[in-house]
């Protein structure tokens, strides 16, 4: 009689709070059958409530501010917050334009449009030089995060004024700057610098031929993930713990979530920066510690381990060689590094003789190994 009466008042909407917890913990434990697909006439009026749910517009919302009446800070001599100045009246940057905002309010939005202002100098050239950072592997301004005094010199002033032009133009979309840079002969290049551009331009400032550079913490971590054959590409959604175990990790590493305290220690062994200040070009080093983390990294084993599981184990060695290095390297292997694998994999079957699949499982991980495979040419 009690659960007859709970629904009832739940069906009038007078369902009081002990109700309501014994309809809940009966649907929990199985003794309310809540599927509407028991009844034709629910489910019909299910069906018509999603047809019409669809046919909704999602409202897009942003989160933003309330603007109340503003006031001006005082100024805090050396730090000195009890033994406050005169108060400094809302404006932009002193050095750039001195004269204070005509706001009754917090003066963001002014700010904001003095920021984004077409007529800034510095904003769309700040923003495209770090697009040409990332695609050239160092930018315009080789000082991405001082564009001041003490960082670098332009070494094409000109291209860079022009590509900040094309940005705002662009209605300052990275997209539409990334394909451009993407598309440029000087992109494409080769990585081999003939003897004449070593000869006139050993900078590599005149864009001669492109930089050689290693991966990136997170592309290392991405390229593993998807040879081993586990890459989840489904968007948005929790992203992977930064230390989780190997197998749950399976996501791309723009999804990785990122702690002050719980940072990823492949990403952070190379080079990956520390979330604690703005990093716009990061430090390349080229450390012991790095080797021996492709060697005994558990990630790391645990991608050779399912990588090499993915092999045809029908086919003979070299071509399994040639299939490990078409995946890892875009090429299959030279006739002297298949001699070698074939000398390397008779050690290996010797060490390994009780356990078969621990051979291409070092194979695979000694190809993770390779220059070739750590850095971009």
């Amino acid at each position: 009689p009690a659960l007859t009466d709970a629904a009832s008042a739940w069906g009038r909407d007078e369902a009081n709070e002990t109700q309501s917890a014994l309809l809940d913990a009966s649907l929990r434990h199985g003794l309310l059958d809540a599927r509407h697909t028991l009844s034709s006439r629910l489910r019909d009026l299910t069906a018509e409530y999603r047809k019409l749910e669809a046919e909704l517009v999602t409202p897009r919302r942003a989160p933003g501010l309330w603007e109340d009446v503003g006031f001006d800070q005082p100024l805090m001599v050396r730090g000195e917050y009890k033994k406050p100045a005169m108060a400094i009246p809302r404006r932009y940057l002193e050095a750039f334009d001195p004269k204070a905002f005509a706001t009754t309010g917090s003066g963001r939005l002014e700010l904001a449009e003095k920021i984004a202002s077409p007529e800034n100098p510095l904003t769309a050239r700040v923003m495209t030089n770090r697009l040409w950072h990332h695609v050239y592997g160092r930018g315009l301004v080789g000082t991405v995060d001082n564009f001041g005094r003490l960082g670098d010199h332009p070494t094409h002033p000109e291209l860079l004024d022009h590509l900040s032009r094309r940005f705002i133009d662009q209605k300052w979309s990275v997209k539409a700057m990334l394909r451009e840079l993407l598309l440029t002969d000087a992109f494409q290049r080769s990585s081999l610098p003939s003897s004449s551009a070593q000869a006139k331009d050993a900078n590599n400032d005149l864009l001669s031929h492109v930089r050689v550079r290693r991966l990136e913490g997170e592309a290392l971590r991405d390229s593993l993930i998807t040879l081993a054959g586990k890459r989840e590409d489904n968007m948005y959604g929790p992203g992977d713990n930064a230390l989780a175990a190997p197998r749950a990790q399976v996501r791309r590493s723009v999804y990785l979530t990122i702690k002050r305290n719980t940072l990823n220690p492949l990403i952070t062994t190379f080079d990956g920066p520390k979330p604690f200040t703005t990093v716009g070009r990061r430090d390349a080093t080229n450390v012991p510690a790095q080797s021996l983390t492709l060697l005994n990294d558990l990630f790391v084993i645990d991608a050779a381990r399912q990588w090499a599981a993915t092999l045809d184990r029908t086919q003979p060695d070299a071509a399994k060689v040639d299939t490990l290095f078409l995946q890892a390297l875009g090429r299959k292997a030279t006739t002297a590094e298949q001699a070698a694998a074939e000398r390397y994999l008779t050690d290996l079957k010797t060490a390994h003789a009780d356990k078969p699949a621990m051979v291409w499982q070092d194979f695979a991980q000694s190809v993770l190994n390779l220059k070739e495979f750590l850095y971009l040419k």
